[in-house]
This record gives structure tokens, sequence and C-alpha cells, in this order.
């Protein structure tokens, strides 16, 4: 998938959920980081690449995710903030913001990657 201008609506097949950070405090009063959902919007998603690395011993797989969205001024989207897709969390790498004129957002993000 090309980040392009002009989508047409239909291409926006994939039901996703924006989760933003909430700090909470576990039962022990320590600082605990949450995601709680802001926002569930239609996207384009594409797997874009696919890779396996050694970490602790275990190999484990990461791919990563293009998704479009319609442009929201409401949704100051960071890399703070993740995407829940086909029962997945992922974490967003990236985020190319619309311009003024822009109707589209373009969000990259990563599946296997770890969260702070």
């Amino acid at each position: 998938m090309v980040a392009k201008n002009v989508w047409q609506a239909g291409e926006l097949r994939e039901r996703i959920q924006i989760e933003a950070p909430v700090l909470t405090t576990d039962a022990l009063g320590q600082p605990v980081r949450r995601y709680q959902g802001i926002a569930t919007v239609w996207a384009a998603a594409e797997s874009l690449s696919s890779k396996e690395s050694l970490r602790a011993g275990q190999a484990q797989a990461q791919t990563g995710w293009q998704f479009v969205l319609r442009a929201r001024r409401d949704l100051a989207l960071t890399t703070e903030h993740r995407i829940r897709f086909q029962d997945k969390s992922l974490a967003i790498t990236s985020v190319m913001p619309p311009t003024a004129r822009d109707r589209w957002m373009v969000v990259f993000a990563s599946e296997g990657a770890s969260y702070s």
C-alpha cells in the first residue's frame, strides 16, 4: 500500500482501536501503565515486513504494519499510543500527521515490539 492523497471510503475495511496510556497504581501502590481505548476507526491495513530476532535466548517475530485512516483533528497520535488490531496490540512506531489539506493519516506500527 502506497500512501496516497486520494482514498475511497471502501478501501478502509478494517476496524482498529486506538489506545492511550493511562497511569494507575497496583495493589502495592506502584505506578503501572495500562492502555485505554479512546477511538475505534475504520482503516486500510497492510503488513509491511516481518523479521525475527533472538531475545533472551528465544526467537521472536516482529511484524510491521501500515494503517491509513481518516484524519481527525481530535486525535493527536504519538508513539505513546498503540493500536488494537485483530486481537493484537501494536506499538505505534511513527505517525505521518495530515497537513491542513490532507484527509488521511498514515500510522506505522509494529507487532512484537516491547512497550516501555
